[in-house]
């Protein structure tokens, strides 16, 4: 029995204090997508602080933070503080048409890039009255295009 409880607080502490390490606090970030919810559908969460990632969701990729499954009711993730965060919604089906449009820039262009702030934040995935998608936060989150990251990426190389 003491192995178990031993075991339990390893699998439960050692990302805390990994975390803890890096200087991260981490923070709830709840998602909703009533209109894109679907049985494949995932957010996917790429850390964007160096700069736009690679967009690699394979296990153990640097910037790969994770992903949810898209529901109706809701889902929620547990991601650092004060660091910029790429999120992308990902629909296996439209794997072809993002590659036919350019990858990792369409990638960006269908993302979000966010700063969660404090404890309490949300991130809706919305149609617009155009039926575009629209990333809409509310409570203690910046939201913003994740297609910045390539323009702050280009202005701090044309500055050195």
């Amino acid at each position: 029995m003491n192995l178990l409880k031993i075991l339990s607080f390893i699998v439960l502490a050692v990302p805390v204090f990994a975390a803890a390490e890096k200087g991260f606090v981490e923070h709830e970030l709840t998602l909703e997508s009533k209109d894109y919810e679907s049985r494949r559908a995932r957010f996917k969460f790429f850390d964007a602080e160096q700069g736009c990632p690679s967009y690699n969701d394979l296990p153990g990729a640097k910037s790969y933070l994770g992903s949810v499954k898209v529901t109706e009711k809701g889902s929620a993730m547990m991601l650092p503080g004060n660091r910029k965060i790429h999120v992308f919604f990902f629909k296996p089906s439209q794997t072809p048409e993002i590659t036919a449009k350019g990858g990792a820039k369409e990638i960006r262009r269908r993302s979000a890039q966010i700063v969660l702030t404090s404890n309490t934040a949300k991130l809706e995935l919305v149609k617009d009255e155009f039926g575009e998608a629209q990333w809409v936060g509310s409570g203690d989150i910046t939201v913003e295009s994740a297609v910045n990251c390539a323009e702050e990426t280009s202005e701090q190389e044309s500055g050195d």
